[in-house]
């Protein structure tokens, strides 16, 4: 029989966690180097951090949001003392990214829809519509409660048509041109609330925007490739409006 068999899984598990005092950590690494047998036990003790996935996945509904270490340190004198912290430190990192995970994703603003929305316009989507007549702006103003005079004026764009659509029970109105070079441009109008934003460009769907905000109304105008284009008449806009 092995000089060592009376050492318990209890004391080689308080060899792991660095809760072994030094008469037991000496005679269980005095172990270690003598039988085969006790380094086995220990690596079985330990914990094998890739089979964590399972049990991870039916403890996440209860798991609490902030998670620290069982112990705050180890012996770090001995050296599975050491691979004690490190593995419950994995066990933190792994439950945390479990927890992260399972976050449902932020719900897209308005201006995700919209540039979805604008992505499939073509040059054919617009070529044929007529341009809005003075009457279908008014009524466009009526449901914005503000006044529209001048979006049909904007350099290097021609307005095509105008119309109602919604977000989350507001309405969003959408004026619709076509650039010099024939792209599809939009700007989307929505009411809101707030302090005042200045314009601030961006890329949104493959697709050149700039948006601001005057405090009631939020402004996206979004469409083709040219920054310039965009830009320019984003402060036109931001100036008329």
């Amino acid at each position: 029989m092995s000089d060592y068999a009376d050492i318990s899984d209890e004391d080689l598990t308080a060899y792991l966690d660095g809760e072994a005092d030094d008469a037991l950590s000496s005679r269980i690494e005095a172990a270690l180097a003598m039988d085969a047998s006790i380094a086995q036990r220990l690596e079985a003790l330990s914990i094998d951090v890739g089979s964590l996935k399972g049990a991870l996945d039916g403890l996440l509904p209860s798991a609490p949001r902030d998670l620290v270490p069982a112990r705050a340190a180890a012996n770090t004198n001995r050296p599975w003392g050491i691979g004690a912290t490190v593995a419950a430190s994995l066990i933190v990192g792994v439950t945390a990214g479990y927890l992260y995970a399972s976050k449902p994703a932020p719900e897209p603003g308005w201006m995700a829809y919209v540039a979805a929305y604008q992505a499939l316009y073509v040059n054919a989507t617009l070529a044929d519509a007529g341009g809005a007549q003075g009457t279908e702006l008014a009524q466009l103003a009526g449901v914005l409660g503000r006044d529209l005079e001048g979006v049909d004026t904007a350099p290097n764009l021609t307005f095509k048509r105008g119309q109602v659509l919604g977000f989350k029970g507001k309405a969003l109105v959408q004026l619709a041109y076509l650039s010099s070079a024939g792209d599809p441009v939009a700007l989307c109008i929505i009411k809101t609330s707030g302090e005042a934003k200045p314009v601030t460009t961006t890329q949104l769907e493959g697709m050149q925007a700039a948006s601001w905000s005057d405090g009631n109304h939020a402004y996206l105008l979004i469409g083709g490739d040219d920054a310039a284009l965009v830009a320019e008449n984003a402060a036109f806009f931001a100036q008329t409006l």
